[in-house]
This record gives structure tokens, C-alpha cells and sequence, in this order.
């Protein structure tokens, strides 16, 4: 207990120097989005506008922005931002200039500037609009550029940004330009991320995920760390590497706070992650809102009220999950002993999977006894394609196989081809997944039938399969490939023409056991 006046002593000072955040300054924001570029510049964009809506929420969660002084303008061409502009000029020199103006755009560009709903709004100028503002800190965001086949992109040519071409030392201006990509490379948007992959990253920073000193508030420093090792991280995936560059020119000793998590002296809505590692945090509807890589315990991440799945990152082959519902005006706190364990066999919803799916192709060797009477073993192989929807598997199969009769003078040969689907219900055992499961399919079957002395005849029957088993899913390995076994009971029926003309009903069951080899994509 003795260090308990400590604690609220220190918890005190950050609430005094979030209050002073708050109101030392006013803070005014343009915010720009626009999915509509120049017809030069390619396919429409899908997250432009909503990368600008989403980051007016954020600034005014966390950032001490007020309502009434953050602007967007979305699907609006250049005549509604030079009015924003404007606007924005006379308010911050009727207020003394001693404020903060935060400029951002998202949408396509182009080497002669930005190109919102089909016109132009030069770069040049753009330029020296916002470094003239009355403002004593100037930020401008750039998130535009272009792209190609793999996602939607932000322009058409390569070309260097239009703003800055390499990172400057610190200088006098103060103004900070932070730019989505360098010479001659592509600003892109991703339906995994339901953003610009540039605005994906900088709206995480801002909700708290670059606080790396974990003193609450988010520095431009830290944002500009975390948004340019995102941005890198994510567009590598998709083989057209972007690399953000920043133009610095800010004096003073002491760096520029963006957001805290400590508004008005009390702790916002926020989810506190009690140890460190890798976190993705979902909407109910799967959608990622944020990508946090806590260095210490106790990282905040600021999160609008609701209910959201996280998952912690543990190893390559298993992670943490858990179900939390943030309260407003309320810290929540995560800890490692109340998240489950889950397989990575069976993920489902790891981020880069926006439809919530895996897939797990299996190739398959399987063997069931005589299902009629005196016939041999029923050997054969085939393959199958798993989906692992959470804790439900689905998995259509397609196989083959063949089993013989031998008699004195006869011999009768059966092939089967088999197409079913089974519905299974893990639980992860660690490395094994136990799954009960019904089957149900259709089997065709074709006999023939062969005499030493005497005609020989074939014949040829559809019919139908029910099972029930279990399947066991092993991980043995240490990356994703599997050993899947599965044992099932069923019943199966045939109508078969018989040589004389007539008809008749075969009924059998049987035991089946499947041996599959897969590689969880």
C-alpha cells in the first residue's frame, strides 16, 4: 500500500497534462475523402471517403479535437476544400494562432496535386496553404498515390510525391508533412482492412496502439514510427512494397502530442491489453479495427463502446482468443488467463481473412469393410477440401474405390465413386482437434460380373449415404500441415436393375476408416 500515493501522484501529472492537451490549444481538422479521381486515374476507390469519417471519430474521441472544429469533406470536389480551407484560416487567426491544424487526404493523386471528385487541387499550393496557416503546429497526411492489380489503387502513373522527396532533419517551420508512399510506388486500399492500408495504420496509432512508452499519449513520433512499419508490413504481403516518407520541420524540445487516453482527467473508452504481443481486435461482424504490437503490459487501445473479438498471438500454431465488451467512459482490461487457447488448425478468423474462413485441401486414402456379403475390403483414395468456419467444420469429399468377389466360376468387381460432405464440432485438445461428425452423400456404383462358362453382365446403381463418427485432426508439426483420421458408421442403399428386367433394393452398412494428409492455407 505504501506506493499507493505514488501511483495516484503519477496518475495526477498525466491527467493534468491530458487536461492541458485538451485545452491549451485549439485543435482544427480538415479531413478529406474522396473515391471519385480524374478518368485518367483509374478504378474507383471503395474506403477513400470512409478513411476520413473514421479518423473525425478518432480526433474527437482521443484527440481533443471538439465537434464543430473537425471538418470532412467526402465526395466533394477542390471548391469544397479550398471553402474548408478558408474557413479553417479565419478561425484559427480569430483565435491568436497559437492552435493546431491537421490537414488529411485520402483519395487519388496525381504528379500535379490531388484529384477529389474529378478535379484538381494543385500540390504546390496545397502546400502553401497549410504551411501559412495560423496555427503554431501544422500537420498535413497524404494518403494517395496509386496502385495496381492486387488492390484498388490511388492514381495512375509512378511518379515521386508531390509533397516532399526524402525525409527532412528537423528544421523551423513548424509544419509536418506524413506522406503514404515514396518514389515511384503505390498507395493502396484492401478489403481486409476496409481502409487504405496507409489510413488503416494511422487510425490504430492514434486509438492508442503506438503509445510504445505507455504513459497514454500518442506523440507524432510514435505515429509516424507505427504508421510507417505498418504501412511496409502490409503492402510487402501483397508483393508492391509502400513506403511512407515524412517531411519534419518543427522546433522545440518537446515532441507534439496527437491523441491520450486520458480526456478531461479521466480515462476515455479505451481496452487495456494486460501483457505484451501481437493483438487484432474485431468487430462482432469481422471486421479488423485495429492491429496493436504492445512492447509492455498494459497497453491502451481506444475503442468506440461495444462488444469485439481479440486475439493475442502466441506462436505460429496457436494464439489466444476472446470475446470483451468495452463499457463507455471505462477502461477494460484484457489478461492472458481470461482468453482461450485456440489451434491454428481450425483459425478461422485470423487477420488477412475477411470471409472468417480457412481451408484445409486433404488428400485422402480410405478403406471400409465389405458391404455386401463375401466381397473383400473396400480400398481406395481420394481428396476433400475443409472449411473451418470457427469451431464448425465442413468438408465436401470426393472419393474412389474398388472391392472384388471370387468363386469357383465367378468373379464380381464393384467401383464406387462417392460424393459427401461431413459436418463436424471441434474442440481443441492442444495438438489434437476432436471432432464428432454426421456424413450424408450419394454413391455410384458399378458391379461386374464375370463367368468362367456363361454370359457375363454389369450393372450400374445410384444411391444413397448416412453416417455418423468422429474425426481427430493431429498437429504434429511445427508450421501448418496436418494428419486427419476419421472414423464413421453408416448405412447405404442401392436400387439395382437386375439382368431379368426387374428391380431390387440393397441395403448395407458398413465402417469406414479415412486417412488424410492436408495444410491449413
Amino acid at each position: 500500500m505504501r506506493f499507493r500515493p505514488a501511483i495516484l501522484l503519477l496518475t495526477g501529472l498525466l491527467c493534468c497534462l491530458a487536461s492541458t492537451l485538451c485545452h491549451a490549444q485549439r485543435r482544427l481538422a480538415v479531413l478529406v475523402g474522396s473515391n471519385h479521381g480524374l478518368s485518367t486515374d483509374g478504378s474507383e476507390l471503395k474506403y477513400a471517403e470512409d478513411d476520413a469519417r473514421e479518423l473525425k471519430e478518432v480526433l474527437i474521441t482521443v484527440g481533443a479535437f471538439a465537434p464543430e472544429d473537425v471538418l470532412v469533406i467526402a465526395g466533394q470536389d477542390s471548391t469544397a476544400v479550398a471553402e474548408a480551407l478558408r474557413q479553417a484560416q479565419e478561425k484559427l487567426a480569430a483565435d491568436g494562432g497559437e492552435g493546431m491544424f491537421l490537414f488529411f487526404y485520402s483519395g487519388h493523386a496525381g504528379p500535379d496535386g490531388l484529384h477529389p471528385e474529378g478535379t484538381i487541387v494543385d500540390g504546390a499550393t496545397l502546400r502553401q496553404q497549410i504551411e501559412k496557416m495560423p496555427a503554431r503546429v501544422r500537420i498535413g497526411i497524404i494518403d494517395g498515390c496509386h496502385a495496381g492489380a492486387i488492390v484498388r489503387g490511388k492514381g495512375t502513373r509512378s511518379i515521386a510525391p508531390f509533397l516532399a522527396q526524402e525525409p527532412l532533419a528537423s528544421g523551423a517551420a513548424g509544419t509536418a508533412w506524413l506522406l503514404s508512399a515514396g518514389h515511384a510506388e503505390q498507395a493502396q486500399e484492401t478489403d481486409e482492412y476496409r481502409h487504405s492500408v496507409f489510413s488503416f495504420w494511422l487510425l490504430s496509432a492514434l486509438k492508442g496502439a503506438a503509445d510504445t512508452s505507455g504513459d497514454g499519449l500518442v506523440t507524432l513520433a510514435e505515429v509516424w514510427d507505427y504508421v510507417r512499419n505498418g504501412t511496409v508490413l502490409t503492402s510487402t504481403r501483397t508483393g508492391m512494397p509502400q513506403r511512407p516518407v515524412w517531411d519534419i520541420n518543427l522546433t522545440g524540445t518537446r515532441d507534439v502530442s496527437l491523441t491520450s487516453l486520458h480526456l478531461q482527467g479521466a480515462i476515455s473508452t479505451s481496452l487495456e491489453l494486460a501483457a505484451w504481443g501481437d493483438y487484432f481486435i474485431f468487430t462482432r461482424s469481422g471486421r479488423l479495427v485495429a492491429e496493436v504490437h504492445a512492447l509492455l503490459p498494459g497497453h491502451w487501445v481506444a475503442l468506440a463502446p461495444g462488444h469485439y473479438l481479440v486475439r493475442l498471438l502466441r506462436a505460429e500454431d496457436e494464439l489466444l482468443e476472446a470475446e470483451v465488451e468495452v463499457l463507455r467512459n471505462s477502461r477494460t482490461v484484457l489478461s492472458p488467463e481470461s482468453m482461450t487457447a485456440i489451434s491454428y488448425p481450425r483459425l478461422a478468423r485470423a487477420k488477412g481473412h475477411s470471409n472468417l474462413t480457412r481451408h484445409l485441401p486433404l488428400v485422402m486414402l480410405h478403406c471400409h469393410r465389405a458391404t455386401l456379403g463375401g466381397f473383400g475390403p473396400h480400398l481406395g483414395g481420394g481428396g476433400a477440401w475443409a472449411f473451418l468456419l470457427d469451431r464448425w467444420w465442413v468438408t465436401p469429399r470426393l472419393l474412389a474405390g474398388a472391392s472384388s468377389l471370387k468363386l469357383d466360376d465367378l468373379k464380381v468387381s464393384m467401383v464406387e465413386m462417392e460424393l459427401a460432405a461431413t459436418l463436424g464440432y471441434g474442440w481443441d485438445l492442444r495438438w489434437l482437434v476432436v471432432r464428432p461428425q454426421l456424413t450424408a452423400g450419394t454413391i455410384l456404383s458399378h458391379q461386374k460380373v464375370s463367368r468362367d462358362v456363361g454370359e457375363s453382365f454389369s450393372r450400374t446403381a445410384l444411391g444413397g449415404l448416412l453416417g455418423i463418427g468422429a474425426g481427430l485432426t493431429f498437429t504434429p508439426f511445427t508450421g501448418p500441415a496436418v494428419i486427419n483420421l476419421d472414423l464413421d458408421g453408416f448405412v447405404h442403399g442401392f436400387r439395382y436393375q437386375q439382368s431379368g428386367g426387374g428391380t431390387t433394393i440393397s441395403w448395407s452398412h458398413s465402417v469406414r476408416l479415412i486417412l488424410g494428409f492436408g495444410y491449413v492455407l
